[in-house]
Protein backbone atom coordinates (compact mmCIF):
# COMPACT_ATOMS: atom_id res chain seq x y z
CA UNK A 1 0.00 0.00 0.00
CA UNK A 2 2.79 2.37 0.89
CA UNK A 3 4.40 1.61 -2.49
CA UNK A 4 1.18 2.55 -4.28
CA UNK A 5 0.97 5.72 -2.20
CA UNK A 6 4.53 6.60 -3.23
CA UNK A 7 3.48 6.08 -6.87
CA UNK A 8 0.70 8.66 -6.49
CA UNK A 9 -2.27 6.37 -5.93
CA UNK A 10 -5.23 7.32 -3.78
CA UNK A 11 -5.83 4.29 -1.58
CA UNK A 12 -9.18 3.25 -0.11
CA UNK A 13 -10.22 0.43 2.18
CA UNK A 14 -13.99 0.08 1.95
CA UNK A 15 -15.63 -2.32 4.37
CA UNK A 16 -19.17 -3.36 5.16
CA UNK A 17 -18.58 -3.54 8.91
CA UNK A 18 -17.60 -0.85 11.41
CA UNK A 19 -14.19 0.65 10.83
CA UNK A 20 -13.33 0.58 14.54
CA UNK A 21 -14.01 -3.18 14.95
CA UNK A 22 -10.74 -4.74 16.14
CA UNK A 23 -9.13 -1.33 15.47
CA UNK A 24 -9.41 -1.94 11.70
CA UNK A 25 -9.18 1.77 11.01
CA UNK A 26 -5.81 1.95 12.78
CA UNK A 27 -4.52 -1.31 11.29
CA UNK A 28 -5.35 -0.32 7.72
CA UNK A 29 -4.13 3.26 8.17
CA UNK A 30 -0.83 1.86 9.50
CA UNK A 31 -0.66 -0.34 6.41
CA UNK A 32 -0.77 2.86 4.37
CA UNK A 33 -4.42 3.22 3.32
CA UNK A 34 -5.30 6.89 3.08
CA UNK A 35 -9.03 6.27 3.49
CA UNK A 36 -10.61 3.58 5.69
CA UNK A 37 -14.39 3.74 5.47
CA UNK A 38 -17.00 1.41 6.96
CA UNK A 39 -20.49 1.21 8.41
CA UNK A 40 -19.86 3.89 11.04
CA UNK A 41 -19.49 6.30 8.11
CA UNK A 42 -22.21 4.77 5.91
CA UNK A 43 -24.81 4.97 8.72
CA UNK A 44 -24.59 8.78 8.65
CA UNK A 45 -25.68 8.91 5.01
CA UNK A 46 -29.46 8.57 4.56
CA UNK A 47 -28.90 6.85 1.20
CA UNK A 48 -27.01 4.01 2.86
CA UNK A 49 -28.38 3.80 6.42
CA UNK A 50 -31.41 1.63 5.45
CA UNK A 51 -29.01 -1.00 4.10
CA UNK A 52 -27.05 -1.49 7.32
CA UNK A 53 -27.97 -4.32 9.66
CA UNK A 54 -26.37 -7.24 11.41
CA UNK A 55 -22.72 -7.25 10.32
CA UNK A 56 -22.86 -4.01 8.37
CA UNK A 57 -23.62 -2.55 4.96
CA UNK A 58 -25.12 -4.88 2.36
CA UNK A 59 -22.57 -5.86 -0.28
CA UNK A 60 -24.56 -4.65 -3.30
CA UNK A 61 -24.64 -1.16 -1.78
CA UNK A 62 -20.95 -1.36 -0.83
CA UNK A 63 -20.06 -2.21 -4.42
CA UNK A 64 -22.16 0.73 -5.66
CA UNK A 65 -20.19 3.00 -3.31
CA UNK A 66 -16.98 1.63 -4.83
CA UNK A 67 -18.35 2.48 -8.30
CA UNK A 68 -19.10 6.03 -7.11
CA UNK A 69 -15.57 6.28 -5.74
CA UNK A 70 -14.14 5.18 -9.09
CA UNK A 71 -16.35 7.70 -10.92
CA UNK A 72 -15.25 10.52 -8.59
CA UNK A 73 -11.60 9.60 -9.13
CA UNK A 74 -11.83 9.04 -12.90
CA UNK A 75 -8.49 9.70 -14.53
CA UNK A 76 -6.57 9.38 -11.27
CA UNK A 77 -4.45 6.54 -9.95
CA UNK A 78 -6.64 4.66 -7.52
CA UNK A 79 -6.53 1.48 -5.45
CA UNK A 80 -9.69 0.24 -3.73
CA UNK A 81 -9.71 -2.74 -1.39
CA UNK A 82 -13.29 -3.88 -0.73
CA UNK A 83 -14.02 -6.20 2.19
CA UNK A 84 -17.59 -7.44 1.98
CA UNK A 85 -19.58 -9.20 4.66
CA UNK A 86 -22.74 -10.75 3.20
CA UNK A 87 -21.18 -14.21 2.98
CA UNK A 88 -19.75 -14.05 6.52
CA UNK A 89 -19.80 -17.44 8.21
CA UNK A 90 -21.33 -19.38 9.73
CA UNK A 91 -24.38 -18.23 7.74
CA UNK A 92 -24.64 -15.50 5.13
CA UNK A 93 -27.01 -12.57 5.29
CA UNK A 94 -30.65 -13.60 4.99
CA UNK A 95 -32.36 -10.19 4.74
CA UNK A 96 -31.48 -8.05 1.73
CA UNK A 97 -34.09 -5.36 2.34
CA UNK A 98 -35.34 -3.76 -0.87
CA UNK A 99 -32.38 -4.87 -2.98
CA UNK A 100 -33.36 -6.69 -6.15
CA UNK A 101 -32.00 -10.08 -7.23
CA UNK A 102 -32.89 -12.51 -9.99
CA UNK A 103 -34.81 -15.58 -8.88
CA UNK A 104 -32.76 -18.40 -7.45
CA UNK A 105 -32.22 -21.32 -9.80
CA UNK A 106 -34.93 -23.95 -9.30
CA UNK A 107 -32.21 -26.57 -9.13
CA UNK A 108 -31.00 -25.07 -5.85
CA UNK A 109 -34.10 -26.17 -3.97
CA UNK A 110 -34.21 -29.54 -5.77
CA UNK A 111 -30.58 -30.43 -5.07
CA UNK A 112 -30.08 -28.93 -1.61
CA UNK A 113 -32.75 -30.00 0.87
CA UNK A 114 -31.06 -28.82 4.08
CA UNK A 115 -32.28 -25.26 4.90
CA UNK A 116 -28.93 -24.17 6.34
CA UNK A 117 -27.02 -25.46 3.30
CA UNK A 118 -29.57 -23.76 1.03
CA UNK A 119 -29.06 -20.48 2.94
CA UNK A 120 -25.31 -20.71 2.34
CA UNK A 121 -25.80 -21.35 -1.38
CA UNK A 122 -28.38 -18.56 -1.62
CA UNK A 123 -25.86 -16.15 -0.11
CA UNK A 124 -23.20 -17.31 -2.57
CA UNK A 125 -25.64 -16.95 -5.49
CA UNK A 126 -26.46 -13.36 -4.48
CA UNK A 127 -22.80 -12.57 -3.87
CA UNK A 128 -21.89 -13.88 -7.32
CA UNK A 129 -24.65 -11.75 -8.84
CA UNK A 130 -23.41 -8.62 -7.01
CA UNK A 131 -19.81 -9.14 -8.11
CA UNK A 132 -20.85 -9.83 -11.72
CA UNK A 133 -23.03 -6.71 -11.87
CA UNK A 134 -20.25 -4.59 -10.37
CA UNK A 135 -17.63 -5.76 -12.87
CA UNK A 136 -20.10 -5.26 -15.73
CA UNK A 137 -20.79 -1.67 -14.58
CA UNK A 138 -17.04 -0.98 -14.25
CA UNK A 139 -16.56 -2.09 -17.86
CA UNK A 140 -19.61 -0.26 -19.21
CA UNK A 141 -18.52 2.99 -17.52
CA UNK A 142 -14.89 2.50 -18.58
CA UNK A 143 -13.72 2.65 -14.96
CA UNK A 144 -11.01 -0.01 -15.27
CA UNK A 145 -7.85 1.59 -16.60
CA UNK A 146 -4.17 0.82 -16.30
CA UNK A 147 -4.16 3.08 -13.22
CA UNK A 148 -7.06 1.33 -11.49
CA UNK A 149 -6.62 -1.50 -9.02
CA UNK A 150 -9.62 -3.04 -7.25
CA UNK A 151 -9.48 -6.06 -4.95
CA UNK A 152 -12.57 -7.70 -3.50
CA UNK A 153 -12.27 -9.94 -0.47
CA UNK A 154 -14.75 -11.52 1.91
CA UNK A 155 -14.63 -10.87 5.63
CA UNK A 156 -14.65 -14.63 6.35
CA UNK A 157 -14.66 -17.84 4.43
CA UNK A 158 -17.23 -20.52 5.02
CA UNK A 159 -15.54 -23.16 7.18
CA UNK A 160 -16.54 -26.76 6.87
CA UNK A 161 -19.63 -27.54 8.88
CA UNK A 162 -22.46 -30.04 8.86
CA UNK A 163 -24.50 -27.69 6.64
CA UNK A 164 -21.63 -27.17 4.19
CA UNK A 165 -21.14 -30.93 4.05
CA UNK A 166 -24.68 -31.19 2.66
CA UNK A 167 -23.82 -29.10 -0.40
CA UNK A 168 -23.22 -31.47 -3.35
CA UNK A 169 -19.68 -31.24 -4.65
CA UNK A 170 -18.25 -29.35 -1.69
Amino acid sequence: IKYLDAQGYDTYFLMSGPETFLNDNLVFKNMGFQHVIGSQTWIKDPRFAPFIEDRGLMDQVLYNIALECLEQNRGKKIFIQIMNGDTHSPYPRSNYGTLQYPPLPASLARVIKDPQARAIMTGIFKHDYDVGQTIQKMRERDLLTENTLVILTADHNCPHSEAVGKIPGY
